[in-house]
């Protein structure tokens, strides 16, 4: 078992669970199938607005805690960051595309909200932020002298949800503080938590970064499921290991210049439109985007560690701007306009491969794929079991979706599949009985 496989658990089906990506059911706004073109998807407009971690995995971490520790978790609709990939490439666990008439999913790290109805929310609070009844992190737990680590999280009904970060000035002990699912609309009141290396406040109603200095130490930032509109500030935060801020309103990617020892980035489902300024972020292994407005990969041929990247729901044309990423393993393409599979020429360690619901119509380009276990290529335009010949050198493959290709409405299609590769042990969400 590989450390991805490891990290991801081991599911038998596909769960077709909505981005980042990796997150509990996390409904997408309309991805749908494939567009005809380009021109097709800009139409869609706001329909692709908003940004996925398809996917999307955040390591917590075990922090030891011998001086006092403060968690309350009072429920809610946003559940606690687990680490959630929804396929597993040695189990051949199937893929996070589109169940029939479904929305686009996402193979990211679990964030436990529904896109759905969360944006209305977000916008209604907004709207009515000066009404809030003023509430602190210090009227939800006892601040106590000493404390290491803070953690609060909101009510559905709001109840206890701390509107202001407010009264935190004493606690400069603190190195990790979560304030999640509450109503706070400003970053404030941070500037005395200068031993504060992991800060969480994952659905807000944060309209911009305000970083001050005694943030400078920070390994680990989530700000996903905010109203962001801009990563400039992140800059403050030359010691990140680990930056999220998924769901947000983000248009660029600014801001990362210094950031050097990066090594997993969520930037999905925002309003990016190119990949742009991380070549400086040379250690980085894992790269989720999915949900943008991205048309071209690019940018990124210094990130020569990568080994995940996310792409998932946007508006490519083609596989390109991978060269020299000799480390990948896992590329996820679904839900774009690509029309054919070359372009993956430097990828010969990839071991799970996402093309789900495009236009291709051949497996040219994947012949020398010769590790690869999983390939997920459900709704696109394969019409003949002869162009199954092209992956008979993929001797590692064990698990293939075709499901919602012309092929697929042939009687005997699962049998043909695994007489014409031998190696399936999956097709589809279905195992093979031999």
């Amino acid at each position: 078992m590989s450390e991805f496989e490891a990290e991801r658990g081991n599911p038998t089906e596909p769960e077709h669970v909505h981005w980042a990506g990796m997150m509990p059911a996390i409904p997408q706004p309309g991805a749908g199938a494939a567009a005809e073109s380009v021109g097709e998807i800009e139409a869609q407009g706001e329909a692709l607005d908003g940004g996925g971690a398809e996917g999307k995995e955040q390591a917590t971490g075990d922090v030891s805690k011998e001086a006092p520790t403060t968690s309350v978790e009072t429920g809610g609709h946003a559940e606690e960051h687990t680490t959630r990939l929804t396929e597993g490439h040695g189990s051949c666990s199937g893929p996070t595309g589109m169940e029939e008439g479904g929305e686009a999913q996402n193979h990211h790290h679990s964030h436990g909200c529904s896109h759905e109805g969360h944006d209305h929310d977000h916008e209604m609070v907004e709207s009515h932020v000066g009404t809030l009844e003023l509430v602190r992190p210090g009227d939800v737990v006892e601040l106590v002298e000493g404390m290491q680590d803070l953690y609060i999280m909101g009510t559905v009904d709001g109840f206890q949800k701390v509107t202001k970060m407010d009264g935190l000035q004493d606690m400069s002990s603190l190195t990790e503080m979560t304030l999640q699912s509450c109503l706070i609309a400003k970053m404030e009141g941070l500037e005395g938590l200068t031993s504060l290396t992991r800060l969480t406040l994952y659905d807000n109603q944060i309209l911009s970064l305000n970083i001050p200095p005694s943030l400078s130490g920070l390994t680990y930032l989530d700000m996903s499921y905010n109203l962001v509109k801009s990563t400039a500030p992140i800059a403050g935060c030359p010691l990140l290991d680990e930056a999220f801020v998924a769901q947000n309103r983000v248009r660029a990617i600014e801001g990362f210049e210094g950031l050097t020892r990066l090594r997993k980035l969520d930037l999905g489902a925002n309003r990016i439109r190119a990949i742009t300024g991380l070549e400086a972020c040379t250690l980085l292994e894992e790269l989720w985007l999915g949900k943008n407005k991205i048309t071209q990969i690019g940018g990124i041929s210094t990130l020569v560690r990568l080994k995940r990247l996310d792409v998932q729901s946007n508006r490519l044309t083609a596989i390109e701007g991978l060269e020299g990423l000799t480390e990948l393993r896992e590329l996820y393409l679904s839900h774009n306009v690509i029309d054919n599979a070359h372009g993956l020429e430097s990828q010969v360690n990839l071991d799970t491969l996402d093309l789900s619901r495009n236009k291709i119509d051949s497996f040219d380009g994947l012949q020398h794929l010769g590790q690869l276990t999983d390939l997920w290529m459900s709704g696109n335009l394969i019409s003949t079991f002869e162009s199954l010949d092209a992956l008979k050198p993929l001797g590692s493959l064990t698990c293939l979706y075709l499901e919602h290709n012309p092929l697929y409405t042939d009687f005997e299609y699962r049998k043909r599949l695994a007489v014409v590769l031998p190696t399936l042990t999956q097709i589809d969400a279905t195992a093979v009985a031999r």
